[in-house]
């Protein structure tokens, strides 16, 4: 595949899609492989000469990062958690004192 900003774009789509399949599916790499290029070249197709902007979909990750620390908290392990998921103690207590 061509070396430039569209060719990166796709065969980075390409490549994330093989990832998927072959940790999720369990699938062969060269299969794996070619399912991702066909996805890749069919989003092109769909939606290639469109300008959009994609989102990294922090809040959703977010929502769930927070879950995972509601349900992990004892009642005594704020720096446990801090440590695990990178942020302060205090931000633990924040996320904490939200409502669910």
């Amino acid at each position: 595949m061509k070396k430039d900003k569209t060719g990166d774009v796709i065969e980075s789509l390409a490549d994330t899609a093989a990832e998927v399949l072959q940790s999720v599916a369990e699938m062969r790499p060269e299969k794996a492989r070619g399912i991702g290029e066909s996805i890749a070249y069919t989003f092109a197709k769909r939606e290639g000469g469109r300008q959009f902007y994609l989102p990294k979909n922090l809040v959703h990750r977010l929502t769930c990062r927070d879950a995972e620390i509601r349900k992990k908290f004892t009642g005594f392990n704020h720096a446990e958690l801090a440590a695990e998921y990178g942020v302060t103690d205090m931000r633990i207590r924040q996320i904490l004192a939200k409502k669910q």
